[in-house]
């Protein structure tokens, strides 16, 4: 702080006195901040924990500054993802264990705060189907190829979740080619988060195969596993008039050759053009799933595709598959030694935490356009993000097409022309101004300025502080401060203060140089 005593007579000044002294705030005078967490799904008060890929999480800030001070910025970080505002809901927790939670707060001078806590998150899957099968048996389920009963085997998991998740277990069966379904409540597994060797075993016709249905359950999610039940072993059966065979079951489907036994082919199998091999999904409908078609392309899957009801997978140690152009092979991960080539309007999708299909890459769409995460735009639920050391925006629609960084960062900076107002302080050698950027700052570089012509000045009718209609100055010294995403404030000091009214507005012409370092 600089203290100036000037004696006058009259209006004549006939000397000063100036003393100046350094005042220092103490490193504990600094904004604070405290985080509150909760669960806004409920799963909290359900479990007594959070669950991954289920909960979500409320983050409020609790902050203030210090002695006047005001919160400037903010940023917490939680499960990988960070966040700038006082109160945020992440999207699903996607960690497990003991997730730390913490803030950082930066108040009007710069000084901050932290504040971390934790959460406990359970680990958790969907439910899942081991193993199924189906089996002629007698009313105790044991086993007979001319049973009339049908007795069907299960393992499954259920992630317990502190024991107190649930889990049911139901069946459905119907005659193959029925319309309807028969419902059985396992009621002996009801709560079991572990079932090996589970068994249901049901009356079942015997000139008849059954289609059966497993649903496992959880607080989350039903999961279905399909098998076949088959009808009384018979080594040859032939439907009457000879509309239907069957080998090793009973001939019940018309106009089909019914195989009840494992099948090997020691000789190749054909099939004719536009001729597919189907499997049925959970409802029974009929799917394709390997067809050559009347174009001469080979699809996998295309009744899951056209229908959205089945996946399809190339699973192994690793599988191979091979193009005129190119291959690449699939282990943990996926190599491409080939571009990658899509049709027009055809995308790459992913499922969220509830298991929603998601669009979340289409390199041309209808439009022309390139999209990321259109499903996050149109949904209005969860964040599409850019990572990387730099990134960069191209702009070819113009007469010499530009790249440019959308921020300014450390190593960065700018030339500025700019007529702006400021206001005059300290006895007339101080003058401040601000400067807005289009771009935002980031990573708190250290921001400095100096002059490239400089300033001219004008207060009312006078140009000051030595300058000109044509003529630029420049200070004695350049401080920045008060910087945030959106502009810096400039402070210029000079020696000559010709023509200054102090603690007045002035009006500033810059060209200087701007370094963020």
């Amino acid at each position: 702080i600089t203290l100036t005593i000037t004696t006058y007579t009259g209006s004549a000044s006939i000397g000063s006195y100036t003393e100046t002294i350094r005042c220092e705030s103490p490193a504990s005078v600094k904004p604070s901040v405290s985080i509150s967490v909760s669960d806004p799904t409920g799963n909290f008060s359900t479990f007594g924990a959070y669950v991954q890929g289920q909960s979500k999480m409320k983050i409020v800030l609790n902050e203030s500054g210090a002695h006047g001070s005001t919160i400037k910025s903010r940023k917490i970080t939680a499960d990988g993802s960070s966040y700038t505002d006082a109160t945020v809901t992440t999207g699903a927790i996607s960690g497990t264990g003991e997730l730390t939670i913490s803030a950082t707060v930066t108040d009007t001078r710069g000084r901050t705060g932290t504040a971390s806590t934790s959460i406990s998150v359970l680990e958790y899957a969907y439910p899942k189907v081991t193993a199924i099968s189906a089996k002629r048996s007698d009313a105790t389920g044991a086993a007979s190829s001319s049973g009339a009963y049908l007795c069907v085997i299960f393992d499954s998991t259920v992630t317990a979740l502190n024991n107190k998740n649930s889990a049911a277990y139901t069946v459905q069966y119907k005659k193959s080619g029925a319309t309807e379904y028969e419902t059985a409540t396992l009621s002996d597994y009801s709560g079991s988060y572990t079932v090996n060797g589970g068994t249901f075993v049901f009356p079942a016709e015997t000139a008849s195969s059954y289609d059966i249905i497993l649903t496992v359950s959880d607080a989350f999610k039903d999961v279905q596993k399909t098998v076949s039940g088959p009808s009384i072993s018979k080594l040859f059966s032939i439907l009457v008039a000879g509309k239907g065979w069957a080998f090793g079951k009973i001939a019940e489907l018309e106009d089909f050759f019914d195989v009840g036994f494992k099948t090997r082919f020691r000789k190749p199998v054909y099939i004719d053009n536009d001729q597919s091999i189907y499997y049925k999904n959970p409802s029974g409908e009929d799917r394709s799933a390997i067809t050559h078609n009347a174009n001469n392309n080979l699809h996998f899957g295309v009744g899951g595709f056209d229908n959205e009801d089945s996946d399809s997978y190339y699973s192994g140690n690793k599988t191979y598959v091979r193009s005129k152009n190119g291959t690449y092979f699939t282990d943990s991960s996926v190599y491409l030694s080939k571009d990658m080539y899509f049709q027009n309007n055809q995308r790459i999708f992913g499922y969220d935490t509830s298991g929603k299909v998601k669009d979340v890459l289409n390199p041309c769409n209808s439009n022309g356009n390139l999209t990321l995460g259109y499903s996050n735009f149109s949904d209005k639920n969860g964040g599409t993000n850019l990572y990387g050391y730099d990134i960069r925006f191209g702009v070819s629609n113009l007469a010499e097409p530009k790249t440019y960084i959308p921020y300014f960062r450390q190593g960065d900076s700018i030339n500025v022309k700019i007529r702006t107002a400021g206001y005059v302080t300290g006895g007339g050698e101080d003058v401040s101004f601000f400067i807005p950027f289009s771009a935002p700052i980031i990573g708190d570089p250290n921001v400095t300025a100096e002059s490239i012509e400089g300033f001219i000045f004008r207060q009312g009718s006078n140009y000051t502080h030595g300058s000109s209609a044509t003529t630029a100055v420049s200070p004695k010294t350049y401080s920045v401060s008060g910087y945030s995403w959106n502009g810096v404030q400039i402070t210029a000091n000079f020696t000559n203060t010709t023509n200054v009214t102090n603690n007045d507005s002035i009006g500033v012409y810059w060209y200087g140089k701007i370094t963020f370092s």
